[in-house]
């Protein structure tokens, strides 16, 4: 029961410092994509 109870407390702090560096990567990733795109599209 405590143990459970520790194990979700972690699992709680890790999401919470991972989950923004996740988003802010892939939404970079993201505004690289849209960037090559629009610029190969003016390109031809």
């Amino acid at each position: 029961m405590t143990l459970a109870v520790v194990f979700s407390g972690v699992v709680a702090v890790i999401v919470a410092v991972v989950a923004p560096k996740l988003t802010e990567q892939s939404l970079q990733t993201i505004r690289d994509d849209v960037d090559e795109r629009s610029s190969s599209a003016h390109q031809t």
